[in-house]
């Protein structure tokens, strides 16, 4: 068979022994050479020389082009794992070179069994188990910020944005490309990443930060070029040199990616909707603007998010709000950006859901926007030379109505009413770099609704790190004035020792003015709160008997209000060992003291909880492997109740390019004394407060699904079905702060009353992905949901579970088509 890597490559390879001589790969690179004591150090900083790139090109995995022959060698990777500090056990070479519009890597791994490389062909940023390589490049040179491309062996192209020296921000896309061929020796890759991928100042010359990590699936095994103890701290401020770029601009671009979409959406008929149809159609458009060599300008005008997957059902018992995790594309990237230890800025806000209408009936309701209609949306982000990053994001959002039946006797009338009012949001932040690996920064946000009080929030944070990256104190300081309240503010700081052979951990403090809101425009849980917590881990990473690595961590938290009332005081101990096989099992057990509630009561009384506990374990079999297993059980109190919950995942990988999961969850709770609303007084009795003890069952069952016919072209499945019921019973009077007399005379059982509900969900969707040119996108989606909500339930599963087929589907049909232009 002829070898197609180049003469010069070929000629090297047979030179070393490792065409046809049945040699190891390995034995290319040069063995680390052991010493005495073992201690294992890391490489002194590596650097590579880029050459530019003459010649035509042709993106195929060969590398065949002359160019390549002439370019300088990186190789000698070293193991992280697991044998850390050790020659890996296949050699890898790579070069990299450049032209005018993009930096070229060429990669060859070599393998001493071809046969046995792993591959896996899901689409494109999907985490799957197959051999890969990856480069990431700090273009800023600032040793905290790089950009990650990855590919693996069937050539699936992944990529992630770096940021605090080794945070990740996934949801980073570039538009780049690779190919993959597989050759006698080993398996090759050709990357072609553009400028517009990078962000650096303009130079008549250039340094980047570089690395590269190759990870061999069948070993479990990931080497490094610029190899680093795991003892150490490793993300970016230890990275390798990449120099000899000249002459090189980065690209003042334009991207534009317009799309347009049809929807189609039927339901069960109704007074608001009397042949259940309806068709929507719209058209809007991406933008990216490289508006100097160090601000680019993200922009959106009417977005469309429709194939984004639904979130999923929660049944929320607490009186806290549940945050819902980001999905939405321009709001995922570059969301690190305005990433702080308060959450001064919750992107869910942009766009959420509006008011219900006042309708007698939802059969009534002719039209009823799903979100909040995005007129614009704008990031303009940056960094100087000088070390000082910025962004600033504007959205604005318009009132949206909606339009209801309103019977009256005989007569019908349409109702138009406002749901939403028209906001604009701004967010702005600046950050410093200082000391090399640190920095402090400011973050200011505005929110301006129609008919409302304007909001405003601020915060000044740091965050500061010992030279060697071994210790870091991070922290903020808040103020906010919401549109409803009076100005707070709030404070916290955490001091963490980031690295270490056994020990790491970290403590930290927050305070919590009463008055401080943040929820116009961020998120906060509560306020009027001061408490601290801890953490300390003890790991082991050296095999002994069957046990290849352990986590063993211990915790403790505790918190008051401004009252003096404890709100938590608690502690746990959990741990995660991994065996030899790749298995892994865990557990823990907590323990929390006598504490406070005082949100129970909307404005009344804090209500004494009894201590309490909880255990969990759980284990879980090779994720690597074409059946992965994994099982959960916990158990404890709650309040003054108790619960049991249960969680199974079964991810299945029939063939390289399909993948199922499926995971049913079933959770009980029962006995928990809740408040239920305000008892009246009477000639006999004072007025009060009523509680009844609250029993719960919910059970889910999540599935998910892949086929990836090629690196462009997929479909997904993801469906959920929810079923709960929440039942009161043992009505009873609140005395002083933490008892109770019953009152089976105030009981709400079949009154208009009773708090009695249940829940009846399924969503469900279908996508398909066609990348038909790099960057262009179509989306063929149907989504379906089903719900209800019964305030007199009677639950069983399979009750629940035949109802919720029942009832009536709302459906929609879309397809979406984008095209990416580069200008």
């Amino acid at each position: 068979m002829q070898l197609r890597l180049g003469k010069s490559w070929a000629a090297v390879a047979v030179l070393l022994g490792t065409v046809g001589s049945g040699s190891p790969a390995y034995a290319i690179d040069t063995p680390v050479p052991e010493t005495a004591s073992q201690i294992i150090f890391a490489d002194p900083p590596k650097e590579l020389k880029a050459i530019r790139k003459a010649g035509e090109f042709r993106l195929d995995g060969r590398l065949e082009e002359k160019f390549w022959q002439e370019a300088p060698l990186a190789r000698g990777f070293r193991q992280t794992w697991p044998k850390e500090g050790e020659a890996a056990s296949e050699s890898t070479w790579i070069k990299v070179a450049y032209d005018d519009e993009a930096l070229y890597v060429g990669i060859i791994c070599f393998d001493s069994h071809p046969d046995r490389i792993r591959r896996q062909l899901t689409r494109r940023d999907r985490s799957n188990e197959a051999d890969y390589v990856q480069v990431a490049i700090d273009s800023y040179h600032d040793r905290q910020t790089a950009y990650t491309f990855v590919v693996n062996a069937s050539g699936v192209e992944r990529d992630w944005y770096v940021y605090n020296d080794n945070w990740t921000d996934d949801t980073w896309d570039g538009v780049w490309e690779a190919k993959v061929a597989h050759e006698p020796v080993g398996w090759t890759v050709e990357m072609r990443i553009p400028y517009h991928c990078l962000r650096f100042p303009q130079r008549p010359s250039h340094e980047w930060g570089i690395d590269f990590v190759r990870y061999i699936s069948r070993n479990d095994e990931t080497c490094r070029w610029q190899f680093v103890p795991r003892r150490e701290a490793s993300g970016v401020s230890r990275y390798g040199v990449l120099d000899g770029l000249e002459g090189i601009s980065p690209p003042r671009h334009l991207q534009v990616l317009p799309y347009t979409v049809g929807k189609f959406k039927t339901e069960p008929t109704r007074l608001g909707n009397p042949d259940g149809r309806m068709w929507r159609s719209d058209v809007g458009a991406d933008i990216k603007w490289a508006l100097s060599p160090n601000s680019i300008l993200d922009a959106t005008v009417n977005p469309d998010f429709g194939q984004v997957e639904a979130d999923a059902t929660v049944l929320n018992l607490s009186n806290f709000e549940f945050r819902y995790p980001e999905k939405r594309p321009f709001f995922l990237e570059g969301l690190q950006l305005f990433d702080t230890p308060f959450s001064l800025f919750y992107s869910r806000r942009i766009g959420a859901a509006p008011d219900h209408p006042d309708a007698e009936s939802d059969d009534y309701i002719i039209d009823l926007p799903e979100a909040a209609t995005i007129l614009y949306a704008g990031k303009l982000s940056g960094k100087t030379h000088k070390g000082l990053s910025y962004a600033m994001l504007n959205a604005v959002t318009t009132d949206e109505y909606a339009k209801y039946h309103q019977i009256d006797g005989a007569d019908t009338a349409v109702v138009r009413e406002r749901v939403a009012n028209r906001g604009t949001a701004n967010i702005a932040r600046v950050r410093q770099d200082i000391w090399g690996n640190s920095t402090v920064g400011l973050m200011m946000t505005a929110l301006n609704r129609d008919r409302k009080a304007p909001s405003y929030s601020g915060g000044v944070d740091w965050n500061l790190r010992t030279k060697s990256n071994v210790w870091e104190l991070r922290g903020q300081s808040v103020v906010a004035s919401p549109s409803s309240g009076a100005t707070g503010w709030g404070a916290t700081a955490t001091i963490e020792k980031r690295s270490g052979k056994h020990i790491r951990g970290q403590m930290g403090f927050e305070y919590d003015d009463p008055n401080l809101d943040v929820n116009d425009l961020g998120f906060i849980q509560r306020n009027d709160y001061i408490g601290g917590w801890g953490w300390w881990q003890y790991r082991t990473e050296k095999t002994f008997g069957p046990i290849r690595r352990t986590w063993n961590n211990v915790n403790w938290w505790e918190g008051w209000n401004s009252d003096g009332r404890r709100l938590q005081l608690g502690g746990n101990y959990n741990f995660n060992w991994e065996f030899l096989n790749r298995w892994q099992v865990g557990g823990g057990h907590a323990r929390d003291a006598s504490r406070y509630d005082d949100y129970e009561i909307d404005g009344g009384p804090a209500v004494r909880l009894p201590s309490g506990y909880d255990y969990w374990m759980w284990g879980g079999t090779d994720s690597r492997r074409p059946v992965y297993f994994e099982v959960n059980y916990s158990w404890g109190t709650n309040r003054d109740g108790g619960y049991n919950d249960y969680y199974v995942v079964t991810q299945v990988r029939p063939a390289t390019n399909l993948e199922l999961s499926i995971a049913p969850s079933y959770n009980i709770g029962y006995s928990v004394s809740r408040y239920v609303g305000d008892i009246e007084p009477t000639v006999s009795e004072p007025a009060g407060y009523l509680f009844a003890e609250q029993n719960s069952q919910r059970f889910s069952i999540t599935s998910r699904g892949t086929a990836t016919f090629t690196t462009n072209l997929s479909v997904q499945f993801y469906g959920e079905v929810f079923v709960a019921n929440v039942h009161y019973d043992h009505y009873k009077r609140l005395v002083g702060v933490g008892s109770f007399t019953p009152a089976p005379d105030l009981s709400r059982d079949e009154t208009d009353d009773d708090p009695d509900y249940s829940i009846l969900s399924f969503n469900a969707n279908v996508v398909l992905r066609w990348e038909y040119r790099p960057g262009s996108t179509i989306y063929l989606v149907w989504t379906q949901a089903r719900d209800d909500y019964d305030e007199v339930p009677s639950f069983t599963i399979r009750r629940g579970m035949n109802r919720l087929f029942d009832l009536g589907s709302n459906n929609v049909f879309m397809v979406k088509l984008n095209y990416w232009w580069n200008l």
